[in-house]
């Protein structure tokens, strides 16, 4: 968990990884709306990092929407697209939320902004399942029981994503 650890696997994918192969990071975020509830996923189509060390990494939309397509049925329409903003330390989704560097973001977390160089290499998605919401503390009850939640939806949300990115990236969409 966190930048260290994701420019250590970053290195070891693009070393490993033919060119071409499709990536997907997948794991917890903490929800920046009110309006999420644990469980919840959020498809990346742009990173950017709260304290702006890095720029804004674009993510292929179209990916990012046929992926929010293919989670919707099965996540019971609970899923969106958009911006993901990335810490380099646990931050509370409070905290995360005041950021202006987290403006329209809808969730974040520690690892994908790190990760996000290998795009170049092929198909390369992010979706994370939302363990929390802005207004309660990162050590709680409720965040024991949405990383229950969560944890439930992150198995679905692998699964859907290894079919989706082993598809041959369609034209028409």
């Amino acid at each position: 968990m966190g930048p260290a650890r994701a420019e250590v696997a970053r290195a070891r994918l693009a070393r490993s990884l033919p060119p071409g192969t499709p990536l997907a990071v997948v794991g917890f975020a903490a929800g920046l709306s009110a309006t999420d509830r644990p469980g919840d996923v959020v498809v990346a189509d742009e990173l950017v990092t709260l304290d702006g060390s890095r720029p804004p990494a674009e993510l292929d939309g179209e990916l990012a929407e046929q992926l929010r397509r293919a989670l919707a049925p099965r996540l019971g329409g609970r899923v969106r697209t958009g911006r993901i903003a990335c810490a380099r330390r646990i931050v509370s989704a409070g905290t995360a939320a005041g950021s202006g560097a987290a403006e329209r973001a809808l969730a974040c977390e520690m690892e994908s902004a790190w990760l996000a160089p290998l795009a170049e290499r092929g198909r390369f998605a992010v979706a994370r399942v939302l363990v929390d919401r802005p207004g309660r503390g990162i050590v709680s009850p409720f965040t024991i029981i949405g990383g229950a939640v969560a944890w439930k939806r992150l198995a679905t949300v692998a699964a859907v994503l290894a079919d989706e990115l082993a598809r041959p990236a369609r034209p028409d969409l």
